[in-house]
């Protein structure tokens, strides 16, 4: 970790990428957590879902902040066969923690449309999951 002008540079050296991708051993995810909650103190959103949930910060095409989270709990891993399940495993609930300067109107939880449990307080916006099957997204108005 260094710092570089008004920046942060992290590295981490070696093959561990490709060693992820085999096996994903978790030692090697809590590294790089680990390096990232260094080199980004104070991030956009944080999340304490399962692992096993991808988080994508995005905006809607009316320009709402949205926070959508995938399941990947039967996605291949390494060399392995795709696992098949039937039903695809659900995981929830979960808190997402997301930096927002002003007090939402409301909270969204899309696909079903639903009010989201929420509260807001000294600029972070907390929010409960209550379920993701395969995709969700948070939408705030």
């Amino acid at each position: 970790m260094t710092s570089r002008g008004k920046g942060r540079i992290a590295a981490v050296y070696g093959p561990v990428a490709a060693k992820y991708v085999q096996t994903n051993p978790p030692a090697i995810r809590e590294l790089i957590g680990t390096v990232m909650r260094e080199a980004f103190p104070q991030p956009l959103v944080e999340t304490d879902a399962p692992p096993t949930v991808d988080l994508a910060l995005r905006r809607t095409r009316d320009g709402k902040q949205s926070v959508h989270f995938l399941n990947l709990a039967t996605v291949q891993r390494g060399e392995t066969e795709f696992p098949a399940m039937d039903p695809y495993p659900a995981t929830g609930p979960f808190a997402v923690r997301l930096r927002v300067p002003q007090k939402p109107a409301a909270v969204r939880w899309e696909p079903e449309g639903q009010q989201a449990e929420w509260s807001w307080r000294d600029g972070i916006l907390t929010a409960t999951i209550p379920s993701v099957q395969l995709h969700g997204a948070v939408i705030i108005d």
